[in-house]
């Protein structure tokens, strides 16, 4: 991935900036960005491309190409860096054609994927950090690239330089095998990252639940004068634990639409409970408020309902009226809490009212929803309700 002086054909000056370009003076292709180069040897990417052109959505990687050519003339000005960024294209270290692993990403693209990820490939020829840290450059480019080929794919990937000259024929450098200098990035291409349920406190990397079932301020406000008992509750959190894979961190990005959600806000039915028998207290309809921290953008999602200065999660609860569910009052939670960046909460409830009505519905479950990560990983999950809120990976 580096620095070193490059000879070429020297090309005579003129009116076109490129012919003022004799050869490449030093130049470096490195994960990271022009203010901060990665340490690693090379760079892996998700294969998880959704999407194409400016509705793409896939883990890329940052790149950094540091270039300073040597000038015929120093008083004259060489290529602009809009002109350096067209000429230059990633190939094949060995082969100099267009690389089949990666692609720029397109004009318009989400980079809200854009993370630095390396996973050594056993037979991958790594290359060595030079003092290029410490160089400056002329031309400091930054590229976002993203996989197109295929898992398991591993590849040396280079620069060529190609450009047109002021009397209309091409030029070219680049940067593979056999040329001086040689700069290049190994990449390599893994699947869509796995993952498991893990214990709170586990030394694994994984999902982890917590479940708040001592939340305080927790109260029900009669809306209808309903005669109820036997309410229950809990804040129930899932996230990905601290620990780091490859010594990267992950966490919950966003999720996807999720079957049967009610009210636009996150609400979920569990079940309503069945019964032939009157004036027997029968089970209302189970809610859930699903929040996730920083995502208000998808109408769905809610970063909290606020009352007043403090942030509180309340869910409207109603019994079965026959024809309808009537809502006959709220629960809320009014504890003091943080909901931080990555979190999925789920606020449960029950509660059961005096009714005369028979045949309550059942809403069924469980339901199925998909997280993605802040690499763009597709995690398909269960959200199961069986008196308790779990979570569990399809």
């Amino acid at each position: 991935m580096w620095k070193s002086t490059h000879k070429a054909k020297a090309v005579a000056s003129g009116t076109n900036s490129w012919d003022n370009v004799r050869s490449i003076n030093k130049v470096i292709v490195a994960m990271g960005t022009k203010t901060e180069i990665s340490s690693k040897g090379g760079g892996t990417l998700f294969k998880n491309a959704t999407g194409s052109g400016s509705t793409l959505e896939a883990h890329c990687l940052p790149v950094y190409v540091g270039l300073t050519f040597t000038l015929n003339d120093t008083t004259i000005p060489g290529p602009t860096d809009d002109e350096v960024r067209n000429a230059i294209s990633f190939v094949d270290f060995n082969t100099r054609q267009k690389s089949t692993l990666i692609d720029i990403l397109p004009s318009g693209a989400t980079t809200e994927f854009l993370q630095e990820y390396y996973e050594p490939q056993s037979s991958e020829t790594l290359s060595v950090l030079s003092d290029s840290g410490t160089d400056v450059y002329d031309h400091n480019l930054e590229f976002n690239l993203y996989a197109i080929g295929s898992a398991g794919e591993e590849s040396q990937i280079a620069l060529n330089i190609a450009f047109t000259l002021g009397d209309g024929s091409m030029g070219y450098f680049w940067t593979g095998n056999s040329q001086t200098p040689q700069a290049y990035l190994p990449l390599n291409i893994v699947p869509q990252k796995k993952y498991s349920m893990v214990d709170v406190g586990s030394v694994d990397h994984g999902i982890e639940t917590i479940d708040d079932n001592g939340a305080t301020n927790f109260y029900y406000m009669d809306s209808i004068g309903k005669d109820s008992q036997d309410i229950s509750y809990a804040l129930i959190t899932f996230r990905i634990n601290g620990i780091t894979y490859n010594g990267y961190r992950f966490n919950f990005y966003k999720f996807s639409e999720i079957q049967n959600l009610l009210n636009g806000g996150g609400y979920l039915p569990e079940n309503i409970k069945q019964s032939k028998e009157n004036t027997t207290y029968n089970f209302s309809k189970q809610e859930f408020l699903i929040s996730y921290a920083n995502r208000n953008n998808y109408g769905y999602l809610l970063t909290a309902i606020q009352f007043g200065k403090d942030s509180t999660f309340c869910a409207s609860c109603a019994y079965n009226n026959g024809d309808s569910l009537t809502q006959c009052g709220d629960v809320m939670v009014g504890q003091n809490f943080n909901i931080n960046t990555g979190e999925f909460l789920c606020f449960h409830f029950s509660i059961a009212y005096r009714n005369t009505t028979d045949d309550y519905q059942d809403h069924g479950g469980p339901y199925n929803i998909t997280f993605t990560d802040n690499y763009n990983n597709k995690i398909p999950a269960q959200l199961q309700f069986n008196g308790k809120v779990s979570l569990v990976m399809m």
